[in-house]
């Protein structure tokens, strides 16, 4: 899947991650109302899921230098950075309101590996 990136590091690359990244944390970070909530089963784990892989896509494209990807151990690095995070992530949700939950960060970690090993 990296093979697809250009073999160089673009500053748009950088802005993307980074400006995803911000946006997630305030997202994360903001109460929800009872309107603004999915009526599904689950419905938060598959949006934690996918907002973390998508997450640890992006900075495997805006970090990646060469045609070939990243490296195994640089994208394990970064896949052990964005759990941590998003561990950090669910602890700060409680000081805004929000309920720190163990599933939600499992949901995020598994998106992280599942990134992570489609990009290996």
């Amino acid at each position: 899947m990296l093979s697809l990136l250009q073999p160089r590091r673009s500053p748009l690359r950088w802005s993307l991650w980074i400006g995803y990244w911000v946006f997630l944390f305030v997202i994360m970070h903001t109460p929800v109302a009872g309107r603004g909530r999915l009526h599904f089963d689950y419905a938060d784990k598959v949006v934690h899921f996918f907002l973390y892989a998508f997450l640890t896509w992006l900075g495997a494209w805006c970090s990646s230098n060469r045609a070939d990807g990243l490296g195994l151990r640089r994208l394990l690095t970064w896949a052990a950075i964005f759990i941590a995070y998003g561990a950090l992530d669910e602890y700060l949700q409680q000081f805004v309101r929000r309920s720190m939950s163990l599933y939600d960060w499992l949901a995020d970690s598994l998106g992280v590996l599942t990134a992570t090993t489609f990009l290996a």
